[in-house]
């Protein structure tokens, strides 16, 4: 949830600087309750999927900063890697125990 969002703008760069404040608070009390739960899982048709993690949009764009790989690009190669780096780096949005993200190339499917 974000609390705020502060903007300035530097004329010597030409270049707008937005610091944004958020609480993952309930993010990661969400997660922790699906972890001790056992996960969550949905679907129908005896088709079940794992909730694999809770992750704010704000917290999306600071892993963006940190590791450069981005979960909102269109190349499903970078979305793997994003989520792999959660599940290393930032367990606490991870509502399973599970190793569900691997750094490995899953296979396309023609």
């Amino acid at each position: 949830m974000k609390l705020a969002e502060e903007r300035s703008y530097i004329p010597e760069l030409d270049r707008l600087v937005v610091k944004t404040i958020y609480d993952a608070e309930p993010a990661m009390r969400e997660a922790e309750e699906a972890r001790q739960r056992g996960g969550d899982y949905m679907g129908s048709k005896g088709q079940r999927m794992l909730k694999a993690c809770v992750i704010p949009m704000e917290h999306i764009l600071r892993v963006k900063e940190e590791s450069g790989y981005d979960l909102l690009s269109p190349d499903p190669e970078q979305w793997r890697k994003a989520l792999a780096y959660i599940q290393a780096n930032h367990q606490v949005f991870m509502a399973t125990d599970k190793k569900v993200f691997t750094g490995k190339q899953t296979p396309k499917w023609a």
